[in-house]
Formats: structure tokens, sequence, C-alpha cells
């Protein structure tokens, strides 16, 4: 027991100075993309004679997603594989990737030749706390279109008494505008006594140190276990040990 108490306390010390010596390491990413937001990309690769034929026919698909294209793909009996990738740093990654994300696109195909790859973004906001939206609510009994509800459309109208504009923090909103509220141009439809209600998101403040501190301590977070491994690799011979693998 002695022994054991020891190592954890020596093992303890080493970990915290290997972890200080690597944080000039630890580069927080500069870009607000990477603070404000969790980005996964999500990948279903295909190589088949028929790629033209399966382009179409996801693309005639009335929702594409995700899942979606699985169940279309296995139920034609199409062979695929399937990838997931975190954004840490949007400067990093293919510049193709990088500017559907910009441009706010959650959904796009690459080609060449035989080979489709289906793309899908999911983007969340890192936290809720400390983050403002810019709402705007529009009341029509009529359905309106994409090119009505832009941002930039509303902003002229916004004397109109159909249209209400207003801030409100994002943890204070429920679930549904949280959740779908995401990107600039983002809106979702309610119905209340037969007349439609559609939010839109026209704007985000926010408070950088805040996301700062967060993303910090979620890169930290991540380097703790590879440093951990590495500690393992290199003391267990010194001090003897057996590395049990749960």
């Amino acid at each position: 027991m002695a022994r054991n108490g020891s190592f954890d306390f020596i093992r303890k010390r080493i970990l915290e100075d290997i972890l200080n010596n690597n944080l000039n390491n630890l580069k927080a990413p500069k870009q607000e993309i990477d603070l404000l937001y969790n980005i996964k990309v999500k990948y279903i690769n295909l190589n088949s004679n028929n790629a033209v034929k399966i382009k179409e026919e996801i693309n005639n698909l009335p929702i594409i997603d995700f899942e979606k294209v699985k169940i279309f793909l296995n139920e034609n009996n199409y062979q695929y594989f399937t990838k997931e990738k975190e954004v840490s740093d949007i400067n990093r990654i293919d510049q193709r990737v990088k500017s559907k994300i910009l441009s706010n696109n959650k959904f796009f195909i690459i080609e060449k030749d035989n080979f489709l790859s289906f793309i899908f973004i999911d983007k969340s906001f890192e936290t809720f706390d400390g983050i403002v939206g810019n709402l705007y609510s529009v009341k029509s009994k009529e359905e309106l279109d994409n090119n009505f509800l832009k941002c930039e459309n509303l902003l002229k109208l916004r004397d109109n008494q159909k249209i209400i504009n207003k801030e409100y923090k994002l943890n204070e909103l429920n679930e549904n505008l949280k959740n779908n509220l995401v990107d600039i141009n983002d809106y979702v439809k309610l119905v209340n006594e037969n007349e439609n209600i559609y939010v839109v998101l026209c704007d985000l403040n926010f408070d950088l140190t805040l996301l700062n501190n967060i993303n910090f301590n979620k890169i930290v977070n991540s380097n703790v276990s590879e440093i951990e491994n590495e500690f393992m690799n290199k003391y267990s011979k010194i001090f003897d040990l057996i590395i049990l693998n749960e």
C-alpha cells in the first residue's frame, strides 16, 4: 500500500510537470467559429459503377440526412463506409469542407470518377451560456418562403407590425429553438391558432472570454488522456508496473 501511495504521488507530480511543459503547445483555436460551435463532419463514402444513378436517387429523397441516406443505401444493397470527425480548428481541414461550413451548407457531395462522398455538417453550440441571439418573429396566415425569411429582407421590413425583433439569451429559450437556431438565417416555424409564426436567428453576441476558457479546458482535457498514456508507457518499466487493460 505504501509503495502504491508513493507511486500515485510521483505519478501526479510528473503528470503535472508534463502538462505544464506542454501548455504552450495547447493552442486554442483563433477563429470565433471554433469557439462558438461544436462541429462534426459525417461522411458516407462509396465506390460504384452506378455513382451517377445513386447520386440522382439520393438528391431526390424527400429528406436528406445521414441516417436516411444510410437506410436508402442498405435497402438497395449498395456497399459503403462511414467516417466521423470533430472539427477543432477550421483552418486545418479540407478547403472544400471549410467553405461549406462557412457558408452554412449542411449537406453536399464530393465526387470523382466512380467515387462518391456524401458529407453532412452537424453544428451545435459549444455552450448556451453567455450567448445572446437577435431574433425576428414573423406572423403570417400564408406560408412564407426562404427568401422572404432571409435576415437581410427582414431588416428592411422591421417596421411591419407583423414582425417583432428582440434579443434573447439562448439558455432561456425552449429546446426546440435552442437546437434549431444555430446559424444566421436559421428559422423555426410554429403554428398558433391557424397562424404561422416564423422565428428567425439574425445575429449572435457572445462572451468571447467565456468561450475561450471553455475551449481551452476542452483542449487540456483531451490532452490529459494522451499525456497519461505517454506517462504509463514511459515510466511503467522504471517502476516495474503491470498495466492491466480493463
